[in-house]
């Protein structure tokens, strides 16, 4: 594709892709043929009764833990009643998505008890049960909590995406686990990490990309300097949720930095957006609006 858009240029390429999805953008598919396809899946069954118990919701009143559990690893149901909910593979002191035999062992029973057999590995390296009705959400915390599954940290800072790096990767450059622990150990309180809200750090070892750092709010690129691990820093990547925020690839901000130096601007950055923003704006919400200056001045000092 880099070679095409290189040869077309970057306008003539959107043409085209434009003028190829336009003769089929309001096609709908045949509902015989989609009938016929759902056929050879298992369908969610859907239990009213789990769905229209509302417990969870007094327990929420009187204990906070579950509480915060709830505001951030259960995320709304296309199903009235349903819940979709994320076990954290990001623990302090973890590498990013790591689990033990024991806790994999423990989400394959949760999956059978609470979510039909079914779970999911996400992109952003956790475990989601897409099925959860209300009635087995408490019973569901437990069992997290007992597996030590329920840090209540999706999307938030804690939650970076981070690729094996030069620890288990022969085509890394860096090392990406050792960077991600030094972030998580200075952004682990909890009262600061909800005040930031909802933010993206993606980091590789490498240009392959395995951790996608080109999409994160904050990306991390491992470079090989002469032999030296470097860090370069981007800024204001999306992976793309709707046209309001489309995809798109972060901002470079400057020359790489050396390893002792990425969790002093990961701070400057953040300090940057908790000035910046206007309101209830996100991280990725302020970069659009104020650019990226703000944030490649207080990189750089």
């Amino acid at each position: 594709i880099k070679i095409l858009v290189g040869d077309m240029g970057v306008e003539a390429f959107r043409e085209a892709v434009a003028a190829e999805w336009e003769p089929i953008r309001d096609q709908r598919i045949d509902p015989a043929r989609l009938a016929e396809v759902t056929a050879f899946f298992e369908q969610v069954r859907y239990d009213a009764e789990a769905a229209a118990d509302e417990s969870h919701e007094l327990r929420r009143a009187t204990d906070p833990a579950f509480d915060r559990w709830m505001r951030w690893n259960v995320k709304p149901h296309k199903v009235p009643g349903y819940n979709v909910v994320y076990a954290s593979l990001k623990k302090r002191g973890r590498p990013p998505g790591d689990a033990a035999t024991e806790q994999l062992y423990g989400l394959a029973d949760l999956m059978d008890r609470f979510n039909q057999g079914r779970a999911v590995a996400t992109y952003n390296q956790n475990v989601c049960l897409q099925d959860i009705p209300n009635g087995a959400l408490e019973e569901l915390y437990s069992a997290l909590v007992a597996l030590d599954l329920a840090e209540p940290n999706i999307d938030t800072v804690a939650d970076l995406i981070c690729c094996p790096g030069l620890d288990y990767c022969s085509l890394a450059n860096a090392s990406s686990i050792p960077i991600a622990k030094l972030v998580t150990e200075r952004f682990q309180d909890l009262d600061e990490l909800y005040d930031l809200g909802r933010i993206h750090i993606n980091m590789s070892g490498c240009i392959n990309a395995c951790g996608h750092h080109h999409t994160g709010h904050i990306g991390i690129l491992g470079i090989n300097k002469r032999g030296e691990e470097y860090y370069q820093i981007s800024v204001g990547g999306h992976a793309g949720t709707n046209e309001r925020l489309p995809a798109r690839i972060g901002e470079i901000l400057g020359p790489a930095v050396p390893t002792d130096e990425v969790v002093d601007i990961m701070d400057r950055l953040l300090e940057t957006y908790a000035s910046e923003r206007r309101g209830t704006e996100t991280f990725i919400e302020t970069v659009i609006r104020t650019g990226t200056q703000p944030f490649k001045e207080a990189a750089y000092v």
